[in-house]
């Protein structure tokens, strides 16, 4: 489901991917209906998961995972760890 919002009056509607028009205007007011800001967390997350699964697919779980712990921020290692996991990466076994 996607919730977009009016861009006028604020009012909200949830939509499926497949019931979805590219100008969809409010049912109140008649302005456009944009995403909702919360939703674009989460597609941004979504799109981040799947490009983990590709780059996991092409490279290999080890790989990854090497790329992931040689960043210096712990904050960005952190949230590359959290996508990883999300994406079914597999943590690599360390005597290997």
């Amino acid at each position: 489901m996607i919730k977009l919002q009016c861009s006028k009056c604020e009012y909200e509607k949830h939509y499926t991917e497949n019931t979805l028009l590219s100008e969809e205007k409010c049912e109140w007011c008649g302005a456009k209906m944009i995403l909702a800001k919360e939703e674009i967390g989460k597609i941004v997350e979504h799109d981040s998961i799947l490009q983990m699964k590709k780059q996991i697919e092409d490279l290999g779980h080890s790989k990854v995972w090497a790329f992931i712990e040689k960043r210096a921020n712990p904050k960005m290692r952190l949230s590359y760890r959290r996508l990883f996991f999300k994406a079914g990466g597999i943590f690599p076994n360390p005597n290997v």
